[in-house]
């Protein structure tokens, strides 16, 4: 299953990067909300608790930075439970700011393979919207 989204922002590179990586504003890439479990700062191999929404019902989902390259790329991937998936965020530098293209790919498991396509709409549905969101607030602090 492939999910993505992208979105032009008019703000610099390196706003966009800070936001889409600080904790609290990660949820809007397409989760319901996300709580990091390691210490420290952000960066290559932090840890995190992913909740996300699924046919109306909430799942807990261990993640790890899998990539993190400042004002380029920034990647989580679960690592255990019943959705694997790896949604990478890759930003590119534009004259009117930061073209940000978000790309969400996974393997709903045996538990929803049955619920696959409506799955998929639903995540699409969802990160849509919430970058929308994202790209509002983004723009707001500028």
């Amino acid at each position: 299953m492939q999910v993505d989204h992208s979105i032009e922002v008019g703000r610099p590179i390196e706003a966009v990067f800070a936001y889409i990586t600080d904790p609290v504003n990660i949820k809007e890439l397409g989760m319901k909300s996300i709580r990091q479990t390691s210490s420290g700062p952000v960066g290559l191999g932090t840890t995190f608790t992913l909740i996300i929404e699924i046919l109306g019902r909430d799942f807990e989902i261990p993640g790890v930075v899998t990539e993190y390259r400042p004002y380029d790329t920034f990647t989580l991937k679960t690592t255990s439970g019943p959705l694997a998936f790896e949604q990478r965020v890759h930003l590119t530098s534009i004259p009117t700011g930061t073209h940000v293209d978000v790309l969400i790919e996974g393997d709903p498991g045996k538990a929803l393979r049955m619920a696959g396509p409506l799955l998929k709409t639903q995540l699409k549905k969802q990160l849509d919207e919430q970058m929308d969101v994202a790209k509002s607030r983004m723009e707001a602090q500028g």
